[in-house]
């Protein structure tokens, strides 16, 4: 794909750009849209945020910028080591530990 932003969600139902990520090489280089795809985890109950969960694990951890990776890892270790009762109720602690696992 040669524009790359077409690769982010334009909004919260937006999965059919979803879908467009589950399909690209795991190896291609991202990382210049990868702050934005970040921005839609804002709000894990966004369709795009459950399903982004899914797909970002299949690129490299070297495709994040410093500053973000360290921000990533942090979350994700504060939803694993202290999940919200909502963040359990959808167990979306045992996604971020599998992403965790996956990415670090």
């Amino acid at each position: 794909m040669n524009n790359l932003e077409q690769l982010v969600p334009k909004h919260k139902h937006d999965l059919e750009v979803i879908d467009k990520l589950r399909e690209l090489d795991p190896r291609m280089d991202v990382s210049s849209i990868m702050d934005d795809l970040f921005e839609w985890l804002q709000d894990i109950n966004w369709p795009v945020a459950q399903e982004l969960c899914t797909v970002l694990p299949r690129f490299k951890a070297d495709d994040l910028n410093a500053d973000l990776h360290n921000e990533v890892r942090e979350e994700l270790l504060r939803i694993i080591q202290n999940p919200t009762p909502s963040e359990i109720l959808s167990e979306i602690n045992k996604g971020a530990k599998e992403i965790y696992e996956s990415l670090f």
